[in-house]
């Protein structure tokens, strides 16, 4: 059984479908199993701001090749995707990509690829990307050092990273983790987005080496 989620993205209606028993998906995990704690039940107001970014510059993403790092249930790739794009998204949930590709299908949304996989074991080719999508992916300290491999492996010389993250301490201390490893980091948005009983203070930050 699936529910219907509706999300606008500067008016225009996106319609992703995820299971309906979100409960029982909760009711899984163990109290030590942070990596898996199924957040691609939701669209985070992180993802949401990102995507809305994404569509209000066009002719930066048109005919480029991009990743998205743990996609969910698809949405900042499939705005990405719609506007020229040709992406790339990966999660470590397979059954988030279950519902990412009905939607994807139920949205026409085509040149996106969606791969199950850990950014733990990266399984793409390096400097193959033009740009990087990641919205609410530092949650947790331990993941600061694999993100950042991945960010530095993957993409190509001159590309850039859009990472968005809402104001929680641990993502707040991402940021000068990322500027010790060499990262030149600019501040491109911030703002509080409303979003299923949410209403977080986002920050969108532009990564470039």
């Amino acid at each position: 059984m699936t529910k219907i989620l509706n999300i606008d993205i500067n008016f225009c209606k996106w319609t992703f479908f995820r299971p309906t028993d979100l409960e029982s998906y909760w009711n899984r995990i163990g109290e030590d199993e942070v990596d898996n704690i199924p957040y691609w039940l939701e669209i985070w107001p992180a993802a949401k701001l990102l995507a809305e970014l994404v569509d209000n510059n066009k002719e930066r993403f048109k005919n480029k090749l991009g990743l998205e790092v743990g996609c969910g249930l698809g949405l900042v790739s499939m705005v990405a995707a719609k506007i020229g794009s040709k992406m790339v998204s990966f999660d470590c949930e397979y059954e988030a990509l279950y519902f990412a590709k009905m939607s994807q299908k139920y949205n026409q949304v085509r040149n996106l690829l969606f791969l199950t996989m850990d950014w733990l074991q990266p399984s793409l080719k390096a400097n193959s990307v033009d740009f990087i999508l990641a919205s609410d992916v530092l949650y947790e300290k331990c993941f600061f050092e694999p993100i950042n491999s991945l960010f530095s492996q993957i993409l190509k010389p001159g590309g850039f990273i859009w990472l968005s993250n809402p104001r929680r301490d641990v993502s707040l201390e991402s940021i000068p983790f990322l500027e010790t490893k060499g990262w030149k980091v600019q501040k491109i948005a911030s703002q509080k987005i409303s979003l299923q009983d949410q209403d977080p203070i986002v920050e969108v930050w532009q990564l470039e080496q």
